[in-house]
Order: structure tokens, then C-alpha cells, then sequence
């Protein structure tokens, strides 16, 4: 729209445009489990995860798919809307 101002909200702005891709975390769900178990139980090192989940600078699927599991849900209505953020409390 012209003459339109629209707000910049720096380091955020790219989180507000991107979806969260949940084929990709429903595809690897099991390896991601099994990933989480290993570490939980000292199984592997973090830093061998780590070099799991990139190769050549690119990530690997499953690294892609932790990425995506961490990445923030965008709300339906992107920032400065009157949608608020909350965080599940034990009082509700």
C-alpha cells in the first residue's frame, strides 16, 4: 500500500515470515528420539551430534529437522497485532 508505514522490527523480522515446517519433524520424530535418548543417557557426545547434523556446511535431514523442531511458531497474525506470545503457566 503506498504511503503506508510499516514498522521494522530488526533481528525478529525474518522469525515473523518463515512457518514451521512439521513434515520434516514428523518424517525424523523417531530419530529425533532416539538422538534425545542417546544424549540424555550419555550414549554420545554432544559435540559428535553436532558434526552429525551438518556436512560440508549444509545440514543434514535430520539436522534440518531440529532445526525446524526449534524453531518459534509464528502466530496467525505476525508482529505488532494484538495476537500476544504467553508461556504455559501451572495456574491456568
Amino acid at each position: 500500500m503506498p504511503d503506508v508505514e510499516t514498522d521494522s522490527y530488526g533481528v525478529v523480522e525474518d522469525l515473523g515470515r518463515n512457518r514451521v515446517n512439521l513434515n520434516k519433524v514428523i518424517t525424523h520424530w523417531p530419530d529425533m528420539l532416539k538422538v534425545a535418548g542417546s544424549l540424555v543417557t550419555n550414549q554420545v557426545r554432544a559435540y559428535d551430534l553436532l558434526r552429525m547434523f551438518g556436512r560440508d556446511g549444509r545440514p543434514t535431514p535430520l539436522g534440518a529437522a531440529f532445526a525446524e523442531y526449534g524453531r518459534p511458531p509464528r502466530p496467525s497474525t505476525c508482529c505488532g497485532s494484538s495476537t500476544r506470545w504467553t508461556t504455559p503457566t501451572a495456574d491456568r
